[in-house]
């Protein structure tokens, strides 16, 4: 996004500056913060996995309508593991060409599923049963004839 990663959630949680300082607001959209992941230490986990970490959740969950924390992909490191015990529910993201299906399945099994919201596909080529694009053109003519006749 064009962000600096610094100061972030690492600085905070090590009490190296305040929460205030390390939240963003996006220019476009007034109502979107971010809290970059600040200067990665030697062992993340543990910055997850401590009392400051849970003090922070609960601060951001008191000042914000919807937390989304974007986490490293599930079975490659343990933060993911740890953030999703943080939060109240979990979706997963999966991309058709990189996503492993046999890893997939065994975390929508694995995953709590009173916390898996559901999954979102990204980077989805157009599919079959979609309307073309010409039929959604075809569509939008149609009611734009009609408006201009009313």
């Amino acid at each position: 996004m064009g962000i600096d990663t610094s100061p972030g959630l690492a600085e905070v949680l090590l009490g190296q500056c305040q929460l205030q300082d390390a939240i963003l607001q996006v220019k476009q959209l007034s109502n979107l913060h971010l809290l970059p992941c600040g200067h990665v230490t030697a062992n993340p986990a543990e910055l997850l996995d401590s009392a400051p970490c849970r003090s922070l959740m609960e601060t951001l969950r008191k000042q914000f309508s919807f937390i989304i924390a974007d986490t490293t992909p599930t079975a490659v490191v343990t933060d993911f593991k740890i953030v999703q015990q943080l939060c109240d529910g979990v979706l997963l993201v999966v991309r058709p060409d990189h996503t492993n299906r046999t890893a997939l399945r065994k975390t929508i099994e694995s995953e709590a599923q009173d916390k898996l919201l559901g999954i979102v596909i990204n980077a989805v080529d157009d599919w079959f049963l979609w309307k073309s694009q010409q039929s959604y053109s075809y569509y939008y003519q149609e009611i734009v004839t009609e408006e201009v006749h009313l």
